[in-house]
C-alpha cells in the first residue's frame, strides 16, 4: 500500500527550519523576502502541506533543493515500478521497458541532486 503523501514528504522539518531561519523576524518581512504568502507561511511552520510553487520559494529562502524534505522509503521494492509498467494492459513489453528505464534514470538523477545539494 502506497504511503500517503504527509507520510513522504518531511513537513516538520521544514517548519522547523523555516522557523529558525525567520527568528525574530516577522512573517511580513518573510513573506516580502520569499514572495510567499503570510498565511502560507504559517500554515509551513505549522507543518501543513502547501502548494509546490511556493514550497519551492521557500526552500530556495532556506538555500536547500526541495527534494531535501521528501522521505525516500528504501523498504519500497524495486521491482514496484516494473510490476505497475506490466499491469498496464495496453502497454506494450518494449514501451514498458523504455518507460522503466526513464523513471530510473530520473530517480537517480535526483538523488544525486539531493545529495550534491546536501554537500553543498
Amino acid at each position: 500500500m502506497e504511503r500517503p503523501l504527509n507520510n513522504r514528504f518531511d513537513a516538520d522539518a521544514l517548519a522547523k527550519m523555516v522557523r529558525t531561519k525567520r527568528g525574530a523576524q516577522s512573517l511580513r518581512n518573510v513573506e516580502v523576502e520569499t514572495g510567499v504568502p503570510k498565511s502560507t507561511l504559517s500554515r509551513i511552520e505549522k507543518g501543513q502541506l502547501v502548494d509546490y510553487h511556493n514550497l519551492c520559494k521557500v526552500c530556495d529562502w532556506l538555500g536547500l533543493h526541495v527534494g531535501h524534505f521528501f522521505l525516500i522509503d528504501d523498504s519500497a521494492s524495486d521491482d514496484s515500478i516494473t510490476t505497475q509498467l506490466r499491469a498496464a494492459q495496453d502497454m506494450s513489453v518494449e514501451t514498458a521497458n523504455a518507460f522503466e528505464a526513464l523513471f530510473r534514470a530520473a530517480y537517480t538523477e535526483i538523488l544525486a541532486q539531493i545529495a550534491e545539494d546536501e554537500r553543498a
